[in-house]
């Protein structure tokens, strides 16, 4: 190129596609555009043959949505192994507390640790590929529509966030991957069908490779069209481009080769997945106080001298909390299956759950049978909602505000003076069990349905199948008629504090 002859100078400009400008020529700077070869530029030359070659086409148009696909595997790998630690063992409020780096944490081995983090990563790419389509995604799941919130569609993934997201429910935040992986799925079947209807028209046979179908908890990534490191190179060997001088590039695609060799690398002889979840239950969604008195009959209550050293032994929050956990774990199992109500419960704790080491109280093991559980289960719950509210702690985390209203004080009536005055001479522990067991079972889980917050507490309550019908008639005349169904949780810690005030002056 030192050679400063014309036929040189022509060469050099050729090759660098530079424009030769005489040092005294006032010219503006001229620009040689040249496209970059890429999906979008071959999605806009297939804009005017789409329907000469529809597989090519559909590809092109989802793209983003079918390269999500890959991600599978790990996303339902990360499901199964929050299934498996906490199905049945987990509250609400503890995994929308716990953040996800808090579970990490907790894994017992550095390969658990990889593995999560390697999902999570499957999670979080997908996520980011798709979540404009899962602003307006909705899907059914036993006749029950199932969509992400907007206020879901902002969680970032990331260590911070938190665990309630991950785990798959059809409802609350883990509502998020469970419409993540149906929406791949659908992705991937459509692809897949729209890829043989379009082969059988063009070779003209009925099948052209068997239709079979894979549960996507079984799916492995030989059944996915994996392509995304391997298409752009593809592309590249069926373009054909040149370069003139002062024309630019000149690109042209081999259609018929390129989407043949697409279809024959990545979606020849894969499967529809057949979408399926596993139904996550959080560990008070997993009973049922009313099935568990019909299928575990009687229930006995325990005497009061075994409630209270119960009570004394588990002196701790976190003693306390421990046992509480396993008994809600037996009452979910108690939930499913028939089941002799005398057998003990030290029987059923050590063969049946294998956690007879972790059961914190061994005075519960000694006097218990399973046809007390109730009672144990109200015996326990009590006291830890008595002792958080005792610390400020509120006690029925995950109710709607509705039911969180506080009592009134004002100059024409007060509502607190009101209720101390009609809990002389009544069974205090009996109502503040009889109501906590109304506000954890019954008012939980009807909120969101007939329910309303406007209607009077003990009206209400009177209504509950199982309210004693002793202390029904002690309270049902006296009981104040301004508190309503929406200050039930504030009814019951100015209870649990008139107690323990009572408690304290009479010493």
């Amino acid at each position: 190129l030192k050679d400063k002859t014309e036929e040189q100078d022509f060469l050099y400009y050729t090759v660098y596609e530079k424009v030769a400008i005489s040092p005294n020529t006032i010219l503006p700077h001229l620009w040689s555009y040249r496209p970059r070869i890429t999906l979008d530029h071959l999605y806009q030359i297939l804009q005017t043959e789409k329907k000469d070659f529809p597989i090519l086409h559909e590809l092109l148009k989802e793209e983003p949505v079918l390269r999500a696909t890959q991600y599978l595997p790990g996303i339902v790998k990360l499901q199964h192994q929050l299934y498996e630690l906490y199905h049945r063992k987990l509250d609400f409020p503890e995994a929308n507390q716990m953040k996800i780096t808090t579970f990490a944490e907790k894994l017992e081995t550095d390969s658990k640790r990889t593995e999560f983090h390697s999902n999570l990563q499957c999670v979080k790419s997908a996520w980011e590929l798709v979540k404009d389509k899962l602003k307006e995604y909705t899907f059914f799941v036993d006749n029950a529509q199932v969509y992400v919130p907007n206020e879901y569609l902002s969680v970032s993934w990331d260590e911070k966030s938190l665990l309630s997201y991950l785990i798959p429910t059809l409802t609350g935040p883990g509502v998020c991957t469970v419409a993540l992986l149906h929406l791949l799925v659908t992705a991937h079947n459509g692809f897949v069908e729209k890829c043989q209807n379009e082969l059988k028209k063009k070779q003209k046979k009925k099948n052209i490779w068997g239709e079979y179908k894979v549960r996507v908890s079984h799916i492995q990534y030989c059944h996915l069209p994996d392509y995304e490191h391997q298409i752009i190179s593809i592309v590249l060997s069926h373009c054909h481009y040149s370069l003139c001088h002062g024309e630019g590039q000149t690109v042209t695609y081999d259609l018929p080769a390129l989407e043949k060799h697409f279809v024959d690398r990545f979606v020849h002889g894969k499967p529809f997945i057949k979408f399926e979840i596993q139904r996550f239950a959080y560990r008070k969604d997993a009973y049922s106080i009313t099935t568990i008195r019909k299928r575990v009959r009687p229930q006995v209550k325990l005497g009061a001298r075994e409630q209270t050293e119960i009570i004394n032994e588990l002196h701790t929050n976190q003693s306390l909390r421990e046992c509480l956990d396993i008994v809600e774990i037996v009452m979910g199992f108690l939930s499913s299956g028939q089941t002799n109500p005398n057998t003990t419960l030290r029987k059923f704790v050590s063969k049946s759950l294998k956690m007879e080491k972790q059961f914190t109280s061994k005075k519960a093991l000694d006097y218990c049978k399973l046809e007390h559980i109730l009672s144990l289960w109200e015996t326990l719950s009590v006291e830890m909602a008595k002792r958080l509210t005792y610390e400020q702690q509120e006690p029925f985390i995950g109710l709607s505000e509705e039911y969180l209203h506080p009592l009134l004080k004002t100059e024409k009536s007060d509502q607190f003076l009101e209720l101390r005055k009609i809990l002389h001479g009544v069974d205090i522990d009996s109502l503040l069990n009889i109501l906590y067991e109304f506000i954890e079972t019954f008012v939980r889980h009807m909120q969101h349905e007939e329910l309303n917050s406007d209607w009077k507490l003990i009206e209400t309550l009177a209504e509950y199948e199982h309210f004693d019908p002793v202390l029904h008639k002690d309270i049902s005349s006296i009981f104040p008629k301004s508190i309503s169904l929406g200050q039930a949780v504030a009814t019951w810690k100015e209870i649990a504090v008139y107690q323990k005030n009572t408690l304290n002056t009479s010493k």
